[in-house]
């Protein structure tokens, strides 16, 4: 395990260094090849760079996010192929280790990073919607109805729903199925509403899903009960 964690902090590592250069690279052409006299567009060239360190940043932490849930992956897959048979379906307690975090090789930073990585894409999201935030006409700042975006995140099941019954390729991107964009577009749609209005959207999914593998209600011989949840 350590030389994963060894081998994970060269490579974050080796992320944090790369955006620097490339806002560096980027930041010294835009500002040497300026012909503008001193002073004029100096506001718009700075937002301009502001603009594009604040995207740059946002690659980085998609990257990163992504890295670290694959990482996340593996050891669990790993765990799961070595399991211990103690933890068969007879018995009444959920299976593997109950301590937080998930088994014994993942550490509680390491799931708190997957937590802010999240949070981190609720954000990008949250930006790359902003558009959708203004009125067409006027540019005013509209008043978003949560209800409706909620049930557009409903509409983004429903389609998936249709790609999965009929087998279907998604139109806009037909190199893949219809399913999995839609879920996608689901994703979307609930990370933007959270990096609007949710103020840790990445913590409560790790404490959710580290409350979920202990409950007892979530036990075999539970579900197995007149009232249990079968499915």
């Amino acid at each position: 395990m350590k030389d994963i964690e060894r081998h994970m902090h060269e490579q974050a590592m080796e992320r944090t260094d790369a955006p620097s250069s490339i806002i560096s690279a980027q930041t010294s052409g835009r500002f040497s090849s300026s012909k503008a006299k001193p002073g004029e567009h100096a506001e718009e060239r700075r937002f301009e760079w502001m603009e594009g360190t604040r995207r740059q940043s946002y690659r980085g932490q998609l990257s990163d996010m992504l890295w670290r849930a694959e990482k996340i992956m593996e050891v669990l897959l790993a765990e799961s192929e070595g399991a211990d048979q103690s933890n068969a379906p007879h018995d009444n307690t959920p299976a593997g280790d109950t301590s937080f975090p998930y088994g014994h090789n993942v550490t509680t930073e390491f799931i708190k990073s997957l937590g802010d990585a999240l949070n981190n894409l609720a954000l990008l999201c949250r930006e790359r919607a902003d558009k959708w935030y203004y009125d067409l006409k006027t540019g005013e700042r509209l008043v978003m109805n949560d209800g409706e975006r909620m049930m557009l995140m409903v509409s983004e099941i429903a389609e998936a729903f249709e790609g999965k019954r009929k087998n279907l390729n998604d139109s806009h991107l037909p190199h893949r199925k219809a399913v999995d964009v839609e879920l996608a577009d689901l994703l979307i749609r609930v990370f933007d509403y959270a990096g609007e209005n949710c103020e840790d959207l990445g913590g409560a999914l790790v404490e959710k899903l580290e409350y979920n593998r202990t409950r007892q209600d979530h036990t075999r011989l539970a579900r197995l009960g007149p009232n249990g949840k079968k499915f």
